[in-house]
């Protein structure tokens, strides 16, 4: 999932201002693959432990040394919607924790933050990011 300029970003209910991109990635952390005898092919294929990783990069416009600290949880949530009017706005959310946090500063891109997370799973069987589809609600990120 990319998000190019969401609309709201925040953290702990704490709005973050200039994100520029919201990356959700999936990764398989265990593969479970089985062949028959009839050939050298994968038969059956199967992804029992997954990672959901999400990116949030933003612009900085100022001197910032109050960065996100590593290991903290609470609720990450972003809206979007593919154009500026509220039809087919949607609300994500999940429980995630800062892994990491990256600068990046150049004459082309300014200075840049990126903070890491690894999205948790309420009760390890459910996906640890939610979509709500928004587009009747008048109001932001819940």
């Amino acid at each position: 999932m990319l998000i190019l300029h969401p609309r709201e970003v925040s953290f702990l209910n704490t709005p973050w201002k200039n994100v520029t991109s919201v990356v959700v990635d999936r990764a398989a952390t265990r593969i479970v693959t089985d062949v028959s005898d009839a050939g050298p092919h994968v038969l059956f294929a199967d992804c029992p432990e997954q990672r959901v990783t999400i990116r949030v990069t933003m612009d900085i416009a100022e001197d910032s040394i109050l960065a996100p600290a590593l290991g903290v949880q609470g609720t990450l949530a972003f809206a979007t919607a593919p154009t500026g009017v509220n039809a087919s706005r949607s609300s994500v959310t999940a429980t995630a924790v800062i892994t990491a946090v990256s600068h990046e500063v150049s004459l082309r891109k300014g200075a840049v933050r990126t903070v890491e997370f690894v999205a948790v799973s309420a009760d390890g069987a459910a996906d640890p990011i939610t979509i709500t589809d928004v587009s009747g609600i008048v109001g932001g990120v819940s």
